[in-house]
């Protein structure tokens, strides 16, 4: 994250609908974030705190999967640099396959986890789940969160 020659301003948001709607699937995957080391659970309210969004795909099989987004586009994403990115078209791509290649998939959620983010950074990527006794716990991000709108650059440039 670069943020611009102004710091960000103090702010606090309360989390987006589908997030407030499915606290417990957001706590759930708050929970395996702190254990894989992604955020890091923080005694004092951060700087900025922005809101969480729940996005919930359907599967083939019905099963749904969830993947929790912060909402970086009210506040945070105002003070930082934007690089431009242009990505690979599809007939690139299929202009450097050949016959008898293999081509493969890959999760890119995983991958914004391993960018590690400027420590001196973390303050401005807070955010908060409500645990089932009403209290907050607050939480700050140590790697790339999805929803920051420098994570393209950051993701296809590491």
């Amino acid at each position: 994250m670069i943020i611009t020659a102004s710091p960000p301003t103090p702010y606090e948001e309360r989390n987006n609908k589908t997030a407030r709607d499915n606290m417990a699937e957001v706590r759930k995957i708050v929970a395996e974030m702190i254990m894989k080391g992604v955020v890091r659970v923080v005694k004092e309210k951060p700087t900025c705190v922005s809101p969480l969004g729940l996005v919930t795909k359907t599967l083939p099989d019905g099963s749904k999967k969830h993947r929790l987004v912060w909402d970086a586009s009210r506040h945070i994403n105002k003070f930082v640099a934007l690089e431009h990115v242009k990505l690979m078209h599809l007939e690139k791509a299929l202009e450097l396959t050949e016959e008898g290649d293999f081509q493969a998939t890959f999760d890119l959620a995983s991958a914004y986890y391993h960018i590690k983010i400027e420590k001196s950074q973390h303050q401005y990527l807070g955010a908060c789940v409500t645990n089932t006794d009403g209290s907050k716990l607050y939480f700050q991000y140590e790697h790339l969160p999805f929803g920051l709108s420098s994570a393209v650059h950051a993701i296809t440039n590491t």
